[in-house]
């Protein structure tokens, strides 16, 4: 495909030269959320490999055009299917169970938390101390709202630890055995 850009903006080596524009904190922290979740949303697609019990590749064609939402029905789907089995060695029990329910609660979190920040508009400029408004306007069966939030590079980071802490949990819940190479 080949796009073809209006001058002056035929290149992007001529829209942002080096050094040229300082990047706020606030930049780096949304990206930090963005980079997060690409992160969990990994654990979850390997998380599904291990509980279809086949290749990545095979896994891999299942869920690379399923949505996060859609990977994270899958994997609970597969998980109490595989809890209720009498042999499973997934970690069965009540315990692991409402662990599971627990992680998976903050999966979905972590995904409308990133949804949030990078489905919102912002009130420019970014103010001296890296603080920016994040507006978030929505028409649902209330009517039209608008929601106004200040965000900072560390209410943005707290969300990137987060979320990376929910793929580390992940991570541990179901490959705390035998982690594939």
């Amino acid at each position: 495909m080949n796009r073809r850009f209006f001058e002056p903006f035929a290149s992007f080596e001529f829209r942002i030269e080096p050094g040229e524009h300082e990047v706020s904190p606030l930049y780096d922290a949304v990206g930090a959320v963005a980079l997060a979740f690409a992160e969990l949303e990994d654990e979850v697609s390997l998380a599904c490999t291990r509980m279809l019990g086949v290749a990545e590749n095979i896994a891999d064609t299942v869920t690379c055009e399923m949505s996060f939402k859609n990977k994270l029905h899958l994997l609970a789907s597969l998980f109490r299917q595989r809890a209720a089995e009498p042999s499973a060695v997934w970690g069965v029990g009540d315990r692991s169970v409402q662990a599971f329910d627990e992680l998976m609660a903050n999966c979905f979190e972590a995904e409308q938390l990133r949804n949030t920040i990078l489905h919102s508009s912002y009130v420019y400029p970014v103010q001296a101390d890296n603080s920016i408004k994040r507006r978030k306007t929505t028409a649902k069966s209330k009517g039209l709202r608008t929601n106004e939030v200040v965000e900072t590079p560390a209410s943005l980071l707290r969300i990137a630890v987060f979320t990376v802490g929910t793929a580390e949990d992940l991570s541990l819940f179901f490959f705390n055995d035998a982690r594939p190479a």
